[in-house]
């Protein structure tokens, strides 16, 4: 008897744990009951997980209201990859072309960092910075480390979301690989002479 009431004790113990365990997510972020975060550009796609393959330039610009500084954070996926970004527009602005430098970005990290005989690797700790009429930072968060391979997929969605929402401006993001936090970065209006990586 003492055996059953110590298991069922346990067992109410451990799942008291877990409930309490579960990580705080921002009201703004899709949850479903359970707390689930889903990807704000796949609605059906629990955040963390393999995402199917995404049309860039997602088919919700239509039904996906774009946001205003300072307004909201988003969850969006990149495609065919367990990273996603939480990302919140800090400012607007009239310059163009985030996109396009974002792009540039994730170009650069795939030809210096992983095309062969590269192989992914981690970003230094003196983290990530490029340069061309946009200043794009990132660098690693809550003592896990970014790999090139996160750090592209992540500027891929961050370029996919402000392309298919129309947003220039500063923003701030989250990188995270899986149920990780891996690193946090940067956007902001900036100039310079050529692209430059920090290594």
């Amino acid at each position: 008897m003492l055996t059953l009431l110590l298991s069922v004790v346990l067992a109410v113990l451990q799942s008291a744990a877990l409930g309490t365990a579960a990580p705080l997510a921002s009201d703004s972020l899709p949850l479903d009951a359970r707390g689930t975060q889903y990807c704000a550009n796949s609605p059906s796609t629990v955040a963390g997980a393999t995402t199917p393959a995404l049309t860039p330039r997602s088919l919700l610009t239509n039904t996906f209201h774009p946001v205003h500084a300072r307004s909201t954070t988003t969850l969006w996926c990149a495609s065919q990859s367990s990273t996603y970004i939480t990302v919140t527009m800090t400012s607007s602005t009239s310059q163009t072309g985030l996109g396009l430098a974002l792009t540039l970005a994730y170009l650069s990290i795939g030809l210096n960092h992983l095309v062969p005989p590269a192989a992914d690797t981690l970003v230094p700790g003196s983290g990530f910075s490029y340069t061309e009429d946009w200043v794009i930072t990132a660098q690693n968060a809550n003592n896990h480390q970014t790999t090139w391979g996160v750090l592209a997929a992540a500027l891929g969605a961050l370029s996919d979301y402000v392309t298919s929402q129309d947003l220039n401006g500063a923003a701030t993001f989250g990188i995270f690989d899986g149920a990780n936090q891996v690193g946090q970065g940067t956007v902001a209006v900036g100039s310079g002479p050529a692209p430059e990586l920090i290594e």
